[in-house]
């Protein structure tokens, strides 16, 4: 590929990012009319093989987990990782005109992270009073599975305020997050969660607000 195709290969993704912050921001903009409400999930520090594909020095490298490599995972043993997950949080909430606005929550999905439980709780611990500072921030529930021994304590500034998807009881469970302090919201995924396949910009429009 020459110098020329790649520059109009990287012109092309910045087009189409810049189409998604606007149909995003769209969305968000008329959702008064609408009964859904909805939330905006970057999922970190697992599940972001979308990012360590683009930034592969920062995954977890040599983990398995039940024979897979954690490479969706970023190495959160690493300061640079998690710079880097805080400059993409503030892409979306931060500037004059932040893609998430400050009435929206923010989810930040830490979930099923496998490679290593204390960087994992001191991550939460770290991102929460970050994301915090300009959106409430909600997350998928993995407390009670991820701990290292003995557990690194949650500070009360990742807890008070934050929202948590009780997804599993397994990964987190929800007498324990509530005497914690967390606000729960009942997902658990054997009865109440839905998964959506790929959806069209205009038809998202079209379904968030009847004209």
């Amino acid at each position: 590929m020459n110098r020329i195709d790649k520059r109009s290969r990287r012109k092309s993704y910045c087009e189409r990012l810049l189409d998604y912050k606007r149909t995003v921001q769209e969305i968000y903009r008329r959702r008064t009319c609408g009964r859904n409400e909805y939330c905006s999930e970057i999922d970190v520090p697992a599940h972001a093989l979308s990012f360590t594909k683009i930034w592969p020095e920062l995954k977890v490298s040599n983990k398995l987990h039940n024979n897979n490599p954690l490479i969706d995972h970023f190495d959160l043993t690493n300061d640079a990782a998690v710079t880097k997950i805080k400059e993409i949080f503030d892409d979306y909430t931060k500037g004059t005109n932040p893609t998430f606005d400050a009435d929206t929550v923010v989810h930040i999905g830490a979930d099923e992270f496998m490679a290593d439980a204390k960087s994992y709780r001191e991550f939460v611990n770290e991102i929460i009073p970050y994301v915090d500072k300009t959106n409430t921030v909600r997350m998928w529930g993995g407390l009670t599975q991820i701990k290292d021994n003995p557990p690194t304590e949650i500070n009360k500034d990742a807890i008070d305020g934050v929202q948590i998807n009780l997804w599993s009881k397994d990964w987190a469970d929800g007498i324990d997050m509530y005497n914690m302090g967390y606000d729960l919201i009942n997902t658990i995924d054997d009865h109440g969660y839905l998964v959506r396949t790929e959806v069209s910009q205009e038809k998202m429009l079209t379904e968030i607000c009847w004209t």
